[in-house]
C-alpha cells in the first residue's frame, strides 16, 4: 500500500543545463570581481620618486652689501616626484627616515605641495643640514636611509635607501 503526502510533490532531478548555468554564472561573478578591483587599485594615488645626490646653485637667506641674496654652491639632494596619474596629487610632508629609526621632517631649501597630473617636482635637500639633523637626532653613524612624501590621503611613497 503507497501512502500518499499531501501537498508534497516529488523533486525533479537536477538537470546539466542547470548546472552549466550556475558555472557560467559563477565565472562571470569572479571575473567582474577581478576587474572592479583591478580598476579601485589602478586609482591608487602613485608616484615615480627618484633621489640624485648633486652640486648646486642655492640662494641663502643672508644678503651681502648691495641688498641681494647670496648664492653659495653646496651639496644637494634633489628629491624628484613624477605623477604618472590623471590626478592631481597633493604633498603634506617630506620627511626623511634613518634606517631603524623613526621618521623626521627635514630641512628643505625648496619644497614640494602639489604635483600635477603628467608633472614632476623637485624638492631640495641641502646636506650639511641634513647631516646635522642627524648629529642633532644622535643618529650620525646611520649610514643609510630614506624620504618619505606622504599626500593629502595619507599613503606614503617612499624613495630607494640612500647610503652616505
Amino acid at each position: 500500500m503507497q501512502q500518499q503526502i499531501s501537498g508534497g510533490s516529488v523533486p525533479q532531478p537536477v538537470q546539466i543545463s542547470t548546472i552549466i548555468a550556475l558555472i557560467i554564472s559563477s565565472l562571470a561573478l569572479a571575473l567582474s570581481m577581478t576587474s572592479l578591483y583591478l580598476q579601485r587599485r589602478d586609482k591608487r594615488p602613485r608616484l615615480k620618486l627618484d633621489l640624485e645626490r648633486k652640486r648646486r646653485d642655492l640662494e641663502v637667506s643672508e644678503t651681502d652689501e648691495r641688498g641681494f641674496f647670496k648664492v653659495v654652491e653646496t651639496d644637494v639632494m634633489e628629491v624628484r616626484a613624477a605623477n604618472p596619474t590623471d590626478k592631481q596629487i597633493n604633498i603634506l610632508s617630506i620627511e626623511f627616515e634613518p634606517e631603524g629609526c623613526k621618521a623626521f621632517s627635514v630641512p628643505l631649501n625648496s619644497t614640494i605641495s602639489e604635483i600635477p597630473s603628467h608633472e614632476a617636482r623637485d624638492a631640495i635637500v641641502m646636506w650639511d643640514e641634513l647631516m646635522h639633523a642627524l648629529e642633532d637626532k644622535q643618529l650620525d653613524r646611520v649610514m643609510k636611509g630614506r624620504f618619505i612624501l606622504t599626500d593629502a590621503i595619507g599613503y606614503k611613497h617612499k624613495t630607494k635607501s640612500v647610503t652616505w
